[in-house]
Formats: C-alpha cells, sequence, structure tokens
C-alpha cells in the first residue's frame, strides 16, 4: 500500500536475507544430499537469529526425531539410507542409544553439507559453522557484526541509548491528536514490533480511525486549572522527545493519547519506540498523569477528577500492569459502584474474572449473591418503554412491540430490566438495544 510505511531498516533487511539464504542452503541439503523428501518428514528451515552477526538451527533434532519415529513404524531402508551413511562415518558413534548423540553426529554431517553449500553460494564470503550443546548448530555470519554496533552516522529519525553519550535530555510536548509522518511511523514500528501486527493492516485510515478521529470537542481549559493543564479538552497527544544538549534536531521516542473531559483525565493508549524500552516511558507517562491530576484537583474545594486508564481484563497479562498504580477503583457492572482494587478484587476476579467484584459491606455481600435482582421486579414499567430496539433492520419502541417479542423471545424482558438497572435509565433510553 502506499502509505505503509519502510518498517524494516537498512540493517534489518540484510539479516532478512542472509536468513533467507540459510535457510535455502537447509533446505538443499536435506533435499539433494540426504535424499530425505520433504513429503515424508515434517521438516521447514529454522535457523534463528541469535546475536553478534550469529545465527541458529535445531535441524538435526527434527531428523533425529523423524528417523526414531520412522524406525519404530518399520521404515524402508533406503527412505533414510543417505542419512545413515553419514551417520556411520562418524567416528565419535559411541551411544547410538543416547538422544543427544544421534543428534550430534546428524549436525555434524549437516555442517559438512552446509560447509560445501556455502562455499559455492557465497564465494568470496567466508561463514564459520560449529556444532553446539547436544546438536545446535550456529552460524556465524561475519559480514553482519557491524550492524550490531551503534551506527556512526544515525539518522534524524534513529534512537541511540547509551552510556558513552550521557548529555541526552527527554522533553514533552503536548498537541491535539493529529496525523504527520513522523507520529505515524513510531506507531507502526510499535504495532509491528511490540504487538506483531502486520504491516498490511497499518495504514493512514487505520491510524486516523484509531487514535486520532474522536467524537470529542476541543474546548479552552477551566479557568481554574491555571498552569496544570493549559493546552484545552478533548483529544490530544502528550509527546516525548529525545535530544542531545546543543543539538536542535530531535527524536520522537513516545507518545500518550489522552481524552480530557472537565471531571476526566482518560489516559487512552501509550506509543513508544521499540529501542527506547529502557527508559520505561509509559511507566513515566502514567507517573507525570497522576500528578498532573492531583494538581487540577489542588484547586478545587471538592475534587472530582478522576484518572482512568481503560479497561481492565484480568486474563490479559498485558494488562496486569494497572494493578501496580494505587490506590485504585474498579467498576463493578454488578453493584453498579466502584470498588477498591485491592486483595479482595483480585480473589473475586480470579475466582470468576467475569462475576461480580468483592466488597465488604453487608448490602453489597446480598448484592453478590444476588446480582442485578434487587430492584428489577419493581421497576418502573416506563423505563422499559423509553427503550428503542433494532429488530428486523427496523428501529422500533419496545412498549409498541413487546407482545410480539413476548411469543419469539420470552426472556427479553428480563433482559431488558438487567440491561436497564446497569446502564441507567438515561442511558437505557438514549441507545439501542439491538435484538437478534
Amino acid at each position: 500500500m502506499k502509505d505503509t510505511p519502510e518498517i524494516l531498516s537498512e540493517a534489518q533487511k540484510r539479516w532478512k536475507e542472509a536468513e533467507d539464504d540459510l535457510n535455502e542452503i537447509l533446505l538443499g541439503t536435506v533435499i539433494e544430499d540426504l535424499k530425505i523428501s520433504t513429503q515424508k518428514v515434517k521438516f521447514s528451515p529454522c535457523c534463528k537469529r541469535k546475536e553478534r552477526g550469529q545465527f541458529s538451527t535445531n535441524a538435526a533434532f527434527i531428523l533425529a526425531s523423524w528417523i526414531r519415529k520412522e524406525k519404530s513404524m518399520c521404515l524402508e531402508e533406503k527412505d533414510c539410507k543417505a542419512l545413515m551413511s553419514h551417520r556411520s562415518r562418524s567416528k565419535k558413534n559411541k551411544s547410538r542409544g543416547s538422544w543427544n548423540s544421534e543428534s550430534r553426529f546428524i549436525a555434524e554431517s549437516l555442517v559438512a553439507s552446509l560447509r560445501r553449500r556455502a562455499k559455492a553460494k557465497f564465494r568470496s564470503k567466508q561463514l564459520s559453522f560449529q556444532v553446539a550443546g547436544a546438536g545446535y548448530i550456529n552460524v556465524e555470519v561475519p559480514w553482519l557484526k557491524p550492524l550490531e554496533q551503534a551506527p556512526t552516522k544515525a539518522k534524524k529519525n534513529s534512537v541511540v541509548l547509551n552510556n558513552k553519550n550521557p548529555k541526552l535530555r527527554l522533553s514533552t510536548s503536548v498537541d491535539k491528536a493529529h496525523f504527520s509522518p513522523e507520529i505515524f511511523e513510531l506507531y507502526a514500528k510499535y504495532q509491528v514490533c511490540i504487538h506483531k501486527d502486520p504491516v498490511e493492516r497499518i495504514t493512514h485510515q487505520e491510524f486516523k480511525a484509531f487514535l486520532v478521529d474522536t467524537p470529542l470537542v476541543s474546548t479552552p481549559s477551566p479557568f481554574i486549572w491555571n498552569s496544570a493543564w493549559p493546552h484545552g479538552c478533548g483529544s490530544s497527544f502528550r509527546m516525548y522527545h529525545l535530544e542531545k544538549e546543543g543539538d536542535s534536531n530531535r527524536t520522537l521516542v513516545g507518545f500518550a493519547v489522552l481524552d480530557i473531559l472537565p471531571d476526566c483525565f482518560y489516559s487512552s493508549y501509550f506509543v513508544w519506540h521499540p529501542e527506547a524500552r529502557k527508559l520505561s516511558l509509559g511507566v513515566l507517562s502514567a507517573l507525570e498523569e497522576i500528578d498532573i491530576v492531583q494538581e487540577l484537583a489542588n484547586g478545587e474545594e471538592n475534587p472530582e477528577h478522576m484518572y482512568y486508564i481503560g479497561y481492565y481484563v484480568h486474563s490479559n497479562k498485558q494488562m496486569r500492569y494497572k494493578r501496580q498504580y494505587q490506590p485504585a477503583e474498579l467498576y463493578c457492572p454488578y453493584l453498579n459502584k466502584w470498588v477498591s482494587f485491592d486483595e479482595s478484587t483480585m480473589k473475586a476476579l480470579e475466582r470468576n474474572p467475569h462475576g461480580p467484584l468483592s466488597s465488604t459491606s453487608s448490602n453489597d455481600e446480598k448484592a453478590l449473591k444476588e446480582p442485578l435482582q434487587g430492584g428489577m421486579e419493581n421497576m418502573d414499567e416506563s423505563v422499559l418503554s423509553t427503550i428503542t430496539l433494532l429488530w428486523k433492520h427496523t428501529i422500533v419502541w419496545y412498549k409498541d412491540v413487546c407482545d410480539e417479542l413476548e411469543v419469539s423471545h420470552p426472556n427479553l424482558r428480563s433482559e431488558l430490566r438487567m440491561y436497564s438497572q446497569m446502564v441507567g435509565p438515561e442511558l437505557a433510553s438514549r441507545m439501542m438495544y439491538v435484538v437478534t
């Protein structure tokens, strides 16, 4: 796509090319030299990048496993004749019954063929093949080593963090949520490297729909906020730049996506540069935002400002970090109230991640035993009459079709009562309930 950024750097492209070449050599060795058909063995190249210009493969273990399996199934001798002849040449074949020994013998045989094929393919470039451990094959690619070192001429948008350059300064700035090539490039790198999103999914349109185009209207900050947050209400980006002392150029290394309302400071998303992981910018951003909210609250007699960090899904490990910001509260839809995010709440989530959260009061304990049933029977029918439905591709009032729905959807009335109890009468009358 035209608006898809160049995610891979030149160094990453060279790593990928080397990996593809090594996998081609490895597959050729298995198919042509060892005469093993890939239709019979579940084999796929698996050279994996290590570090310092090295790759590693566990192909010998895959082949050893295949041999054992086929032997147990009375495989015809000709099917693994070539491989067995390779093994018979080894002088170290003293314990054929050992899994580790078999794998190492096969690895040594593979290395001999790999060296020959690599010499023919790369010619002037020398690769080093070595057997490590019980049968791993390590491949050293000398011309990739310089790519592991910090570049002498860094691009404008690159990040170089090391102890040899202590005069790096982190600065922040706030702007309305918007699109720019620099912001989009950082977002794309973050989604691909951290969340493993496919590159083709990351487009200008997707970025704008996700983080820029929000229903919030930009308005000036309340006067009472003074200098604590002069950037107004609405959707904003709070950006982090890394810059060298005395250098006007700066690099965007992270940005927080904030939705600001007069009584709500909502941190909905944070994007950071994969090479700036050690800076823990997400933690820094959260702590600074909490400090801002506390400063906003100090200027009022009855502070009602709250800092929101979005949903908490207990089964999602990527959300566990939210537990470290205390004191905190979680909203319980069963109790229709905020409850303390403490140890008892954690135990309740462990018991049932989708159930009611724990509470200490006797009234709440009763509500936990009979969630959402306390006032359902006595609910005013006028609340149900204000609910609109989307039914059969048509928007209708529930009161106009309730008799007909009693036959086709006998549980709908109780569902609507629960729905009204959870969202409240006002929202129930403003939203639309979809009947399937």
